[in-house]
């Protein structure tokens, strides 16, 4: 179903360039490029961030050590996350979106990076895209992702979904993985036809995410943990990443658009997205000098939007901003937070049938207006 409030897409534009961004913020360095798959029709990857600033010191407070990092740089916390959407006859676009937002625009401060509520947080994941998806198509849609929450001290946590992986680049070493890929082959499944066995077995949005689980993750100063879609790592080795990003010559933004292109001249066909994250050194600029309501075209003078609402991701959070509020916030495990239901397990229920009950309750009132013969006020 066409989405008429949409910006144009990129695979509708000329040259189909690569789509980038940078910026230097509360600590932490950020750069993605992406570009859209030869013939998609829609740009079906996500690319999402959140900084989290720490709150402000009480007076007379002594603040924590940082010790692998830098003392009283004033890091916030971050979420970063990409996720890919699979195209299984619907809107891989709508699912990626959803489920990127979930993981990172849309999460509360309180849940970064405390294992126990952001694992009550991402049991939530299915629900969400699964809504997202129902305003646009009945078909179905799926999404894979890798996120990762990472505190001031540069300590975290990571969460693979399917064939989306994580790299952690330290200087001098090779490209270490951080993820395993849930293919029907490493599960040892066989694929639904007419899937292939390195298609991704683990999904979100149709109920094959299975229970989430989280991984421990150390980002040190000098560090850069890189996030992807297939439609990079299947055509850029472990070897040629740690490379791109030794190139001393080459800025954080620059080294992201040089994995898309490497891909492209692997032969990826796909939808290519990178995400580089590190922690920025002692001393740097507060914000990168780049536009803040463009992101940044490589290789084409037309500038282009690579996701529908991409510019939000491009848009950095600021130290005090605060995204709007969100209507998942109060909601872990399936529990509304902002009541006591000690005593009352009839509001321990999901989103999904929130809006259930709320559409059966309209169906019973316009039914009771239609047999009384009364016009509804």
């Amino acid at each position: 179903m066409p989405d008429d409030n949409c910006p144009p897409n990129p695979a509708d534009q000329a040259d189909q360039a690569v789509t980038s961004h940078s910026l230097r913020q509360a600590g932490w360095h950020l750069a993605w490029a992406q570009r859209t798959g030869a013939g998609h029709l829609h740009y079906e990857d996500s690319i999402r961030h959140r900084l989290y600033p720490a709150a402000p010191a009480q007076p007379g407070a002594v603040p924590d050590a940082v010790p692998d990092l830098v003392p009283g740089a004033g890091r916030a916390a971050v979420a970063v996350a990409v996720a890919d959407g699979v195209g299984v006859g619907a809107r891989g676009d709508v699912a990626s979106r959803a489920l990127a937002e979930h993981c990172s625009t849309d999460l509360p401060a309180a849940l970064v990076p405390d294992h126990d509520g952001l694992q009550a947080w991402l049991g939530l994941s299915e629900a969400r895209v699964q809504q997202a998806l129902r305003r646009v198509t009945f078909g179905e849609g799926a999404s894979t992702l890798v996120a990762a929450w990472l505190g001031a001290d540069g300590a975290g946590l990571l969460h693979p979904v399917g064939d989306a992986r994580a790299y952690r680049l330290s200087p001098g070493a090779a490209a270490l993985a951080l993820t395993t890929d849930h293919s029907y082959a490493s599960l040892g499944l066989p694929p639904p036809a007419p899937g292939r066995q390195h298609d991704p077995a683990r999904r979100v949005g149709t109920n094959t995410m299975g229970q989430p689980v989280l991984a421990p993750l150390q980002l040190a100063l000098g560090d850069t943990l890189l996030l992807c879609s297939d439609g990079l790592h299947r055509h850029v080795t472990p070897g040629a990443m740690a490379n791109a990003l030794a190139n001393a010559d080459q800025t954080l933004l620059q080294q992201a658009e040089q994995l898309v292109r490497q891909a492209l001249a692997g032969g990826s066909r796909d939808d290519i997205s990178v995400l580089l994250l590190q922690a920025a050194p002692a001393g740097a600029p507060a914000r990168q000098a780049l536009p803040a309501t463009r992101p940044r075209i490589s290789d084409a003078a037309t500038p282009v939007n690579p996701d529908r609402d991409n510019s939000r991701a491009a848009s950095s959070l600021g130290p005090t901003e605060e995204p709007k509020a969100s209507p998942w916030q109060h909601l872990v495990g399936g529990i509304d937070l902002t009541r006591d239901h000690a005593d009352d397990p009839s509001h321990v229920t999901s989103p999904c049938r929130q809006s259930q009950r709320r559409w059966k309750t309209k169906t019973a009132r316009a039914t009771n207006f239609r047999s009384s013969g009364a016009r509804p006020g």
